[in-house]
């Protein structure tokens, strides 16, 4: 009878499909409206439909089946949420404060929430399809940019000179959709990894052909960009790709393929450190970099508050014109994900950071799956490419953070139900 009520309830597949679509939607935030005095986007309103839907089914079924049972996970989202909370109340700007704690970790946390609760393992690649598809989008406008349709730009990027200068510039530095080339390639790179487990038991060559496309489009998306921190985070999660592969190799090629990777490294560092695209960035970086220090040094417990960050630089350097008229107006993050973390959440989210990507990369230990290979690399891209841009801090790139936290914990979790059914031979999944 359960079973039959089950098969009956249709409503149960609504919020599913409605999280396809928020998921497809990540990278085009920037649709917004106004709700009343609250500014919202397209993605966040398909989060809260999906969750509206979603509460709904549930008690749909309590009252059919008296079988409902809801998934909270690990702690650590929360946790990290609720300091996200506190270092709201005690930001300079509360009403900012508020807007980046809906944008950035509330709608988020909770897109992490419904899609451990509505979305099984197996159909995981649902959403990966909804991310390479939107990708592909913004990798081929921007790619279009890099052809020649440089009058292609958005009405928010009409006004912006440095949008205009970036296409003008020699080499070219496209940004599709966003407000920077940089944003362009922090969100591209851990979608790209995400788009690679569809690679996961194919059985269709139009897979292989749009993942072959999506290896070609989004790199040389990426490239075209111009951001380093993206070539070291795209090189250091495909290195890890490519060790797991020829550790598996019992023949001369994994020393053919050793050296041609030293070298290839070796390249990238020096493309990515080398300052003479560059010069202004760098400068600017550095200068960003001591004073981000600095006020680390003076708020290592409490951090800045959220959202606090332009306002206590401006403060550490009010007597520094030069840097107050040419690099401020850039510096809406210290350009390094862990500092921006320490200052905004204050020390405690920056440990709960750091557990969440640990807990995320050891709860995967008994996986030996392919979709566990592009996850670890997914997470490397973050952590690499982190060390030169703030790639949490906006409304894309949290999602896409927290798609990839909800995907590691149904795969720890589908893991350990194996291991303790006792079927611990999990080669198969390969």
């Amino acid at each position: 009878m359960i079973t039959y009520l089950k098969e009956k309830l249709r409503l149960e597949s609504l919020p599913e499909s409605i999280l396809f679509v928020a998921t497809f939607l990540i990278p085009f935030y920037f649709w917004r409206l106004k709700i009343g005095p609250i500014k919202t986007n397209i993605f966040e309103i398909a989060v809260i439909l999906a969750f509206i839907l979603f509460v709904f089914t549930k008690l749909w079924q309590q009252y059919k089946i008296h079988n409902v049972k809801i998934s909270f996970g690990k702690p650590w989202p929360y946790l990290f949420l609720l300091v996200a909370l506190i270092s709201t109340i005690i930001a300079p700007d509360q009403t900012k404060a508020f807007g980046i704690f809906k944008g950035w970790f509330f709608i988020p946390v909770l897109y992490y929430f419904l899609i451990i609760n509505i979305v099984k393992l197996k159909n995981m690649t649902k959403l990966a399809w909804a991310i390479l598809i939107s990708v592909l989008i913004v990798s081929i406008f921007g790619l279009l940019q890099a052809a020649g349709l440089r009058n292609w730009l958005l009405p928010w990027q009409i006004a912006d000179n440095d949008l205009i200068g970036f296409l003008n510039n020699k080499p070219i530095r496209i940004f599709s959709f966003f407000e920077s080339p940089n944003y362009l390639a922090m969100l591209l790179v851990p979608s790209f990894f995400i788009s690679l487990s569809l690679l996961e038991n194919v059985k269709s060559r139009f897979i292989y052909f749009i993942v072959g496309l999506s290896s070609i489009v989004i790199p040389a998306t990426v490239w075209l960009s111009g951001s380093r921190g993206g070539y070291l985070a795209l090189i250091f999660g495909g290195l890890y790709l490519l060790v797991k592969f020829i550790s598996n190799k019992k023949s001369l090629l994994k020393y053919i393929i050793i050296p041609l990777v030293i070298v290839s490294l070796a390249a990238s560092f020096f493309i990515a450190l080398d300052n003479k695209n560059h010069p202004n960035s760098s400068l600017g970086r550095q200068r960003i970099g001591r004073y981000t220090l600095y006020l680390v040094s003076q708020n290592p417990i409490k951090g800045v508050g959220l959202g606090g960050y332009p306002a206590a630089l401006k403060e550490a350097a009010k007597n520094d014109q030069e840097f107050l008229v040419f690099f401020y107006p850039y510096a809406y993050h210290p350009h390094n994900l862990f500092l921006t973390i320490w200052l905004n959440l204050g020390i405690a989210g920056l440990v709960l950071f750091f557990i969440l990507l640990l807990n995320s990369i050891l709860g995967m230990k008994k996986q030996v799956s392919w979709s566990k290979k592009v996850l670890i690399a997914a997470i490397i891209g973050i952590i690499i490419h982190g060390l030169f841009d703030t790639n949490y801090f906006k409304n894309d790139l949290a999602a896409i953070f927290w798609l990839i936290m909800a995907w590691t914990f149904l795969t720890s979790k589908d893991s350990n139900e194996q291991y303790r059914s006792g079927n611990t031979d999990l080669s198969s999944r390969w």
